[in-house]
């Protein structure tokens, strides 16, 4: 084999393994890009839906599927038409009729069975929200009662929504608390079952009452007055 072979061996192959290392560090460029596009975008979802979590309204006069008002309970959803709630009189919880929250075959985000009340009543009180749950779900999905306590500029003052210990797949019915103090400042107080995902899951036997001391309490301090001074402070950075 002459030598002008041989080079030219030489270069085809030198060429196809730069062709090859080209294409390998594009895709591979390309695909950590799509990567980090796919976790900002699923980052930016979840703030969204957190955000329209914290921000759900109680709105009176909402209809269930069966066409029925459901009366003290209303729906709030992430995306308007991929949930349902209502009252399954004929699959009974512990001692009482089961109210539901389900997801719609395309459902995206989540959906709440949830109410809102005043804050009167437990001012300067530990209070714990209680019922029995039953879910199908995939192990995906996520199920969880809810608290959040408004103050009266609707800012949050406690929240709780079983973060760190959802409800997931298929369950049987069991008993579970979202425990928060109510402060002095509070105005409203909303409650509720969450899901989100798709699936189903169902409510009964709820009660919301005041607890003593012992009782620990669950739900996050978002504000605190008692954080922020009254004045500025340190402004000429004086002060380590």
């Amino acid at each position: 084999m002459n030598g002008s072979i041989v080079l030219g061996l030489v270069a085809s192959l030198f060429g196809g393994l730069c062709v090859a290392l080209a294409t390998y560090l594009t895709t591979r460029e390309r695909s950590a890009a799509e990567t980090r596009k796919l976790v900002a975008e699923t980052q930016r979802v979840r703030i969204e839906t957190t955000k329209t979590f914290l921000e759900a309204k109680a709105l009176p006069g909402f209809a269930s599927s069966e066409g029925k008002l459901l009366t003290g309970w209303v729906l709030s959803e992430s995306d308007p038409g991929k949930y349902e709630i209502g009252i399954d009189r004929t699959v009974r919880g512990r001692h009482s009729p089961a109210g539901y929250v389900r997801s719609r075959p395309d459902a995206t985000g989540f959906g709440t069975l949830m109410q809102m009340i005043k804050a009167e009543q437990y001012r300067g009180k530990r209070i714990r929200l209680s019922a029995y749950v039953k879910t199908a779900a995939p192990a995906a999905s996520a199920v969880a009662l809810w608290i959040r306590v408004n103050g009266r500029k609707g800012e949050i003052l406690r929240f709780d929504n079983m973060e760190d210990r959802r409800i997931r797949g298929t369950t049987r019915w069991t008993q579970h608390h979202v425990v928060t103090d109510v402060p002095d400042a509070a105005q409203y107080i909303a409650f509720g079952l969450l899901l989100e995902g798709s699936g189903e899951a169902r409510l009964s036997d709820m009660d919301l009452e005041p607890v003593g001391p012992d009782i620990a309490a669950t739900a996050t301090e978002l504000l605190n007055d008692d954080e922020f001074p009254d004045r500025p402070v340190n402004l000429d950075f004086n002060v380590d």
